[in-house]
């Protein structure tokens, strides 16, 4: 298996989402986006995720539920004491063709699926959601992982994808790793030619992907 890059993209402020609109086309049976050092922008929305466009067919609309997907996750945690070691499944992170919106900005209704618990949780153990913001942020916490995307520019079938992810976060007494493992597909027939990255209804602090296409 080789890999081509095809661009790389740095978030180095905080930026809502990050769109790649060029590049996604039928030239690679396989891409791979690779991420590194992911850093959510608010403390309290660690939860990263991504969707898919196809703008050059019917959906001119952007990156919206006019697109379904469903995928499923396992995952592990592993805490700093050595307490929780288990992989386990939560049926609450499945979408079933959107119906169970996993990440969705609020105001645009746009869907994403996840691919990593929050990175930071409060001392109560919430996952992303609402902690206390008094809990200090461990200051070295990021998310790495690769998303891969089968056959995007078919007109014939779904679009398959796997995510491979691990976080490390938390905040006093609740330092964590989570090991996160997604499968799905993109319920659409039309070919996929764009990607937008966005963390759960917050803003993206730093982090780099690359997008590489494999053969």
């Amino acid at each position: 298996m080789a890999l081509t890059l095809i661009s790389s993209h740095n978030v180095t402020s905080a930026v809502s989402q990050l769109n790649i609109t060029s590049g996604l086309d039928s030239t690679y049976d396989v891409y791979e986006f690779h991420c590194y050092n992911l850093v959510t922008g608010t403390a309290w929305d660690g939860k990263f995720g991504f969707q898919f466009n196809a703008a050059s067919g019917s959906n001119t609309s952007g990156f919206d539920q006019v697109i379904t997907s469903s995928h499923t996750t396992i995952n592990r945690v592993e805490t700093d004491a050595y307490t929780s070691h288990n992989w386990s499944y939560t049926n609450a992170w499945d979408i079933t063709h959107a119906t169970n919106k996993n990440i969705v900005d609020q105001s645009e209704q746009q869907l994403y699926q996840a691919v990593n618990r929050g990175q930071y949780s409060d001392t109560s153990g919430n996952d992303g959601y609402t902690p206390d913001p008094t809990d200090y942020l461990v200051g070295d916490g990021t998310s790495c992982g690769v998303i891969r995307l089968y056959s995007p520019a078919s007109t014939t079938y779904v679009k398959h994808f796997t995510a491979d992810f691990n976080s490390m976060g938390g905040v006093k007494g609740h330092v964590h790793t989570f090991h996160s493992m997604v499968g799905g597909y993109v319920n659409a027939e039309e070919a996929l030619d764009e990607i937008s990255f966005k963390y759960h209804n917050g803003t993206w602090g730093s982090g780099t992907i690359y997008m590489y296409g494999v053969t």
